[in-house]
């Protein structure tokens, strides 16, 4: 039988009931805005597993199947066409990389592999769909800030409030961004190699 580098490692793509609707449960647990099985069916869904523990997923989403994630929470149709025209943009030409979670207590080697994976698969399918451009987006600062490393194009900021399809969460800003895919790689690369030296360096932080 033949051994693989990381044996206790593995992913799942979330292409059943059963898949979907771990996703869901696992995800909402963590996400501001909720998914549906429905939308994590229509989409290239994947769920990694670390022994036999849900540690992580993500969702990659070309547009065609399922309508863009992320212009969920803009109230109409045209004020989504306002903020695409000003950026020159067209949402046929963008696919989406959302829902990603990942257990926080996973060991860095692990978590590098992650990041890897899911910014290798983006570019992948952003080649293959002929797509000129990336969207992302976050509620939270923290990860504003590290994915618009990768995407630095903003398409939206604003407040949370009423006009947006969102309840629970009175306060808070959300941003939508997006890369060029002509730019996605040299980016993702700068960024896992950053990501990688700030985890070994907290590492032998911690061993000394």
């Amino acid at each position: 039988m033949k051994k693989t580098l990381l044996p206790h490692w593995r992913k799942v793509t979330a292409n059943t009931n059963h898949y979907a609707k771990l996703y869901k449960e696992t995800y909402e647990k963590v996400g501001l805005l909720p998914v549906s099985e429905e939308y994590i069916l229509g989409c290239h869904s994947i769920l990694y597993y670390f022994r036999e523990n849900l540690v992580g997923g993500f969702i990659i989403n070309d547009g065609k199947m399922k309508p863009l994630r992320y212009f969920s929470i803009i109230k109409t149709d045209e004020e989504i066409e306002l903020l695409l025209d000003i950026e020159d943009l067209e949402e046929s030409h963008l696919m989406e990389i959302c829902c990603i979670f990942l257990d926080k207590k996973i060991a860095p080697m692990y978590r590098v592999l992650f990041y890897v994976e899911v910014l290798s698969k983006t570019y992948k399918f952003a080649k293959f769909w002929h797509k000129k451009g990336i969207l992302g987006g976050s509620f939270e600062k923290k990860i504003q800030l590290m994915q618009m490393k990768l995407m630095p194009h903003i398409i939206l900021k604003t407040v949370i409030n009423k006009s947006l399809k969102i309840t629970g969460h009175s306060k808070g800003l959300v941003m939508l961004y997006y890369c060029p895919t002509n730019e996605f790689i040299l980016r993702a690369i700068s960024v896992v190699l950053q990501y990688s030296f700030l985890k070994l360096f907290k590492k032998a932080q911690k061993s000394n």
